[in-house]
């Protein structure tokens, strides 16, 4: 199993694909959690926590997922 998942995660960090999509993936959350004024924002909250990230991560998976074939 261990050998698999390092075939695979290897596999998608040789591509370019790969680092494009975790780079916009990060810039698109950093972006709504500190920047955007929304329910999530972090700045505007007062403190930090993670169900910001929790309830934004999920929605952005799934919009790549809609793109990506």
């Amino acid at each position: 199993m261990g050998a698999l998942y390092k075939k695979e995660i290897l596999g998608f960090l040789s591509a370019i694909t790969g680092w494009v999509v975790i780079g916009i993936f990060l810039a698109v959350t950093g972006l709504f959690l500190w920047v955007f004024p929304s329910g999530v924002n972090v700045p505007d909250n007062g403190y930090a926590n993670l169900n910001g990230l929790f309830s934004l991560a999920p929605l952005s998976f799934c919009f790549w997922f809609l793109l990506l074939p």
